[in-house]
């Protein structure tokens, strides 16, 4: 029986209960399939927890970087992603759509000329050019639904290479739609507090990330220590075996130099003693 089993027995005897072999077996049976079912719960459970925090921190990570292509553009971290599933709903990738706006926020900050060129073309469909890049770039597609209306794609073509908009984003917002789906999108993720959650996950981020400094911290402080430690012993050994090299040379050449003496002499008998020994075994076999 085993130790569990003897334990189980001892108790439910103090407590009085009249006990038998198969009983006990049965009990400690199902004890054993209770834990086993335990054991899976708790790696079920441990295996859950991993992939949800790996989860959070791959959304945490998408929004901080909405929260950055915010700050760059000066656009909301909900516009910049409405314009981005407003895209993936007629023909862009949300990267190229976010590429788009980077781009028009680039050329605007970088050359002066270029707001007075694109208020040139916006007037055409009585839009300015404005702080946010996604306002901009929904009255771009304005522009460009007309020019299309009127048989100048190529203008459209020229203008957005200019203005640092991809062509996919380009032909995606001037499609009769595309405005209003913009407009719905926005309105749920404002409701839902998405500007709130991108700022948060920056800070979350932020957290995240020093305590991965920390974990580097550590690392190195217990590296540094290792290596002192393991210092002194190296040199201690380095020390011993300087001044000790000799002698230790000797023992081990004594020792194998012994046991090369025994070869040798076992080999010399048997040289010496080969016809007796040949003759014996002769026999033996002969014998058997």
């Amino acid at each position: 029986m085993s130790e569990e089993a003897n334990i189980i027995k001892e108790f439910l005897v103090a407590l009085g209960f009249t006990t038998d072999e198969p009983a006990l077996k049965r009990f400690q049976t199902g004890i054993d399939r209770a834990t086993k079912s335990a054991e899976r719960l708790a790696e079920a459970v441990t295996a859950t927890a991993v992939s949800v925090a790996y989860g959070v921190a791959r959304m945490a990570g998408d929004l901080e970087s909405l929260y950055f292509a915010s700050v760059r553009t000066g656009a909301s971290a909900t516009h910049l992603r409405a314009f981005a599933r407003a895209a993936q709903d007629f023909g862009a990738t949300s990267g190229e759509a976010m590429s788009s706006v980077e781009g028009l926020a680039r050329a605007i900050r970088n050359n002066p000329g270029v707001t007075g060129q694109i208020n040139g073309w916006l007037s055409n469909v009585g839009k300015s050019v404005g702080s946010d890049p996604v306002e901009n770039l929904k009255n771009i597609g304005l522009l460009f639904a007309q020019n299309t209306r009127n048989g100048n794609q190529y203008l459209n073509t020229q203008l957005a290479q200019m203005w640092g908009i991809d062509e996919k984003t380009m032909l995606a917002i001037q499609q009769p739609g595309f405005g209003a789906d913009f407009g719905s999108i926005d309105e749920r993720l404002k409701r839902a507090g998405f500007g709130d959650a991108a700022r948060q996950a920056h800070a979350f981020m932020m957290s995240l990330r020093k305590l991965g400094d920390q974990l580097v911290v550590l690392g190195v402080q217990i590296q540094n220590t290792l290596q002192q430690k393991l210092g002194i012993s190296v040199n201690a050994l380095t020390g011993w075996l300087r001044k000790n090299g000799p002698w230790l040379a000797s023992e081990i050449t004594n020792i194998v130099g012994q046991m090369l003496d025994d070869f040798n002499r076992l080999v010399l008998w048997f040289a010496a003693h080969g016809p007796q020994i040949k003759s014996t075994l002769k026999s033996v076999f002969g014998g058997i």
